[in-house]
Order: C-alpha cells, then sequence, then structure tokens
C-alpha cells in the first residue's frame, strides 16, 4: 500500500466534512424567508428559491452518501492492511496515523517515542510491505 492510498481515507474524512457543511448552510438558507429590500427594480419573474435549495440539499446528500460508502470501504481496506502488521507498536502507530488521523506529533506523543522514529517505523514498513 502506497502513502497516496494510506492517506485516501484521512481526505475522505475532510470531503465528508465539507459536504455536511454546505448541507447545513443550504439548510439554514432554505429557511431564511424575510425579504430582501435592495432597492433595485425587480424582474417581475418569479424565483423559487426554496425549490432550488432543497435540489441542492438533495443533490449533496446524494454525494454524501456515496462518500460515506467510499469512506467505509477504504476504512476496512485500511484496516485489513494494519491488522496484518505483526507488530504491534507499528500498528498503533498506523492506526494513530492514517485512521485516527493525527499528526506525526502527535503519534509520536501518545506512544512516547520520537516523531523521527515514528515516521522511520511507520514508513519502513510501508516500503516492504
Amino acid at each position: 500500500m502506497t502513502l497516496k492510498e494510506l492517506s485516501q481515507l484521512y481526505h475522505l474524512k475532510g470531503e465528508i466534512r465539507d459536504i455536511k457543511s454546505r448541507i447545513s448552510e443550504l439548510k439554514e438558507l432554505s429557511t431564511d424567508t424575510s425579504a430582501k429590500i435592495t432597492g433595485m427594480p425587480h424582474s417581475g419573474r418569479k424565483k423559487d428559491k426554496i425549490g432550488s435549495i432543497v435540489a441542492e440539499i438533495e443533490y449533496y446528500k446524494s454525494i454524501l452518501k456515496k462518500r460515506l460508502k467510499e469512506y467505509t470501504a477504504e476504512l476496512i481496506r485500511l484496516n485489513n492492511y494494519i491488522s496484518a502488521c505483526p507488530d504491534s507498536l507499528t500498528r498503533q502507530i498506523l492506526e494513530y496515523r492514517f485512521i485516527d488521523g493525527m499528526s506525526w506529533n502527535q503519534v509520536a506523543a501518545h506512544i512516547g517515542i520520537t516523531e523521527a522514529s515514528a515516521k522511520m517505523i511507520a514508513y519502513r514498513y510501508i516500503k516492504e510491505n
């Protein structure tokens, strides 16, 4: 497994977080029914503001559902890779870094080793496997 593959879970988490945030923003917009007074003339055409926002929310919900499925599949794949590691320390380092998304500094502090040691152990295992 490559570093890029190992980092995919982290990036999916960020993408899921962003999509959820966008859905929340759209929900807030859909409940804002106050009239906007701008002083500008209107075109005379009525816009279905709420309808278009609801459609956009549904679009993002479908994207979110796909990303959550990808996340689950990636989590299983990553856990299988890490579980195959025979060394407990290496497994912990890989799990904290690539599943929990900790920084190398946090991984090292959590385990009680140096940041350089944590990186070396992880990268050596990844290179060999």
